[in-house]
């Protein structure tokens, strides 16, 4: 399932669509995922949606927009405060660390 996730790292899943890819309830598979990763998967999915995000701002001159785009954003102002509270710093603030 995380290599799933990480190859779709553009796409928008809900925990219903990932417990079904999993074959499995969603109250069953969220509840395994937080026990083996000590995370619910689509915090799990952000984070590494976050990580993806930093490494273009800092190997790239992308604008912050077209990377929300890229990682599945339509908003990149939702992006922008998703990656500040994930991250700490906003995705500017990331690109010139």
């Amino acid at each position: 399932m995380i290599e799933y996730i990480q190859r779709n790292i553009g796409q928008r899943f809900t925990l219903k669509e990932l417990a079904a890819l999993a074959n499995m309830s969603p109250n069953y598979f969220g509840a395994l995922f937080l026990k083996r990763f000590n995370s619910t998967p689509i915090d799990y999915f952000n984070r590494l949606k976050n990580q993806r995000a930093c490494e273009l701002l800092t190997t790239t001159a992308l604008p912050v927009g077209l990377i929300s785009e890229q990682l599945g954003y339509a908003d990149s102002l939702y992006f922008s405060r998703l990656f500040k509270k994930i991250m700490g710093v906003f995705p500017r603030g990331c690109r010139k660390a």
